[in-house]
Parts: C-alpha cells; structure tokens; sequence
C-alpha cells in the first residue's frame, strides 16, 4: 500500500507538475484552449499507459516545450546566452567533490549507527541489464532525468514557491530534502540532499541551466562507474 502511494505521488510530481505549468504558460502566451486540452489530454494518456517504459520521456518533451513558452514571456533564469560551458564544469566538478565528501561522512556514520544501507533500486537495476539495454537508459539517466527533475524541484517547487514564501536558506533545505526523500533511499540521501542545495545556489545565483549541467556531470559520472563494474 505504501509503495503504492510513493509511486502515484512521484507520478503527480513528475508528471503532473509539467502539464499545469503547460496549461497555465499557455494560457498565458493566448494559445487555442481547444488545442490546450487536445495536448493534455494525449499527453495524459501517453504518460498513464507508457510510464513504467518511457520513464521521464514525456515528462522530458513537456518540459522542453513549456522552458519555450515561458522564455517568450520571462527572460532570465533560462536564458542560454549567458551560459558558459568551463564555468559550468568548474561547479560541477567542485558540487562533485563536495558531495562525495558528506557523502562519505554521512555512510561512516551510518555504518557506526548499524544502519542497513543499500543502493537505490535504479542503480541495482542498472548493473543486472543486458549492455544493448543498459544504453537505451543511458540518455534517461543523464538527460531526461536531470531536465525533468531540476524543472520540478528548482525551478518550480524551490524558486516559484518555496523561496518566496519561506526563503532563499529554508526553501533550499526543504527543497533539497523533499528531492532527496522522493529518490527513497537511505545510503543516497546525504548525497542527492547535497546535490539538491548546490543547485538551488545554482538556479538561484547562475540559471536553471547550470543546475541541470551539474546534475548531467553527476549522473554521468554514476552511469560511468556503472558501466565499469559491468565489466569487472
């Protein structure tokens, strides 16, 4: 039952929260309403029947569509103009190593506590997959995830709401906190908590892309050291 209930409110977070701001930027931008209700209509149905196949597939198109609709109308935090690919890998790079870090920390402390910790399901069910099959998920991991996730968790949940009503230092906390607990796993918590706050700084300070870039940089290197215990 409980399974149940975390997997219909991933389904809500994931699914649904790009489709009311599709609906609400389009409404905004004076498109056909008909059109409106056509387009979400099929995309709730292609989600409902194709989610445990797509993944983030139509989340990821969605996303993509409602980041255009709403640069025509608010400049700025997806603007990729000012974007600048060394800069971006610096952050990365320095998120990475300050994650592992706490990372660290926190699994030692685990382990003195007689914590029973496991990897996430996702990470297991990557290293029994077949390689033609392991790289079919490649661009879900590192892609469609990260575009989806930090949309969701950033750009609506911590910069629309969380930062205006609580503040910039909370609303990354209990932002960072709620992504960490959707992922459902104790051995990654310290991790995704960390990776989650330097993105709010990101989003927050350099634009929604910096976010995204750091969470790819993070999500490739896990893929990479995936692929090579395939092979040890």
């Amino acid at each position: 039952m409980i399974k149940i209930i975390i997997n219909y409110g991933i389904f809500l977070i994931m699914y649904i929260v790009p489709l009311i701001v599709f609906i609400f930027y389009s409404l905004k931008n004076s498109l056909n309403r008909s059109l409106i209700v056509v387009v979400s209509s099929i995309y709730l149905l292609l989600s409902l029947t194709f989610s445990k196949v797509s993944y983030n597939l139509f989340p990821f198109m969605m996303v993509i569509y409602v980041i255009i609709l709403i640069s025509k109308k608010e400049k700025g935090i997806f603007d990729t103009k000012g974007f600048n690919i060394l800069k971006a890998f610096k952050y990365a790079i320095f998120s990475y190593f300050i994650s592992s870090i706490i990372s660290f920390i926190y699994i030692i402390i685990l382990i003195g506590l007689n914590f029973k910790i496991s990897d996430q399901k996702i990470i297991n069910k990557m290293l029994d997959l077949p390689i033609n099959k392991f790289i079919i998920m490649v661009p879900i991991i590192i892609l469609f995830a990260p575009v989806v996730e930090e949309f969701v968790f950033r750009w609506f949940l911590y910069n629309k709401f969380l930062k205006k009503y609580i503040g910039i230092y909370w609303g990354a906390i209990l932002s960072s906190a709620f992504f960490s607990v959707v992922h459902f796993n104790l051995k990654s918590f310290a991790v995704i908590m960390t990776l989650g706050f330097i993105n709010c700084w990101l989003i927050n300070n350099k634009g929604y892309w910096y976010a995204v870039f750091n969470h790819v940089f993070f999500n490739c290197v896990s893929v990479i050291i995936l692929l090579l215990n395939k092979f040890t």
